[in-house]
């Protein structure tokens, strides 16, 4: 489950719009949208985030805080 809120805190501390985060991980913002709405993505693109956006704590955002029990 992705925090959304921090998510777009992340977008917003470095002037981006979730546009641009769409932008960013090469789909559409539609497709995006999505994802934000269903609190979820590929790890792909949640790794492509991480890396282009600098987060340092993405467990915070991509597991909400929880990470998952094997």
């Amino acid at each position: 489950m992705i925090n959304t809120n921090e998510l777009c805190a992340c977008l917003a501390k470095r002037g981006l719009s979730r546009a641009d985060g769409a932008k960013i991980i090469g789909v559409s913002p539609k497709t995006f949208y999505s994802w934000l709405a269903k609190r979820t993505m590929p790890t792909d693109k949640a790794e492509l985030l991480i890396e282009k956006l600098k987060i340092e704590d993405p467990v915070n955002i991509f597991f909400d805080g929880k990470l998952p029990v094997a």
